[in-house]
């Protein structure tokens, strides 16, 4: 569960990020999610790319998320010890 939030937000970052640079993700979106039946999806330079930040902004994510539970864990601990 911890490593959904991260990932479906850089996805939807993503998707936004298409909005403004029509590479060709938001049909990507489609053709996963089956919202249309003609929708064709091909891989190029740009999707690849964007492919790519998905990635990172995931991890990136997951490890701030990792650091904020444990700075939040240990306040916590310490407060009340």
């Amino acid at each position: 569960m911890p490593a959904s939030s991260p990932m479906i937000g850089a996805y939807m970052t993503m998707i936004g990020v298409d909005c403004f640079a029509r590479t060709g993700w938001l049909i990507h979106a489609l053709d996963i999610t089956n919202a249309t039946s003609d929708a064709y999806y091909h891989t190029n330079q740009e999707t690849a790319l964007e492919a790519a930040f998905v990635i990172v902004l995931g991890v990136f994510g997951c490890a701030f998320q990792k650091w904020q539970v444990n700075a939040t864990a240990n306040r916590i601990y310490y407060d009340l010890v």
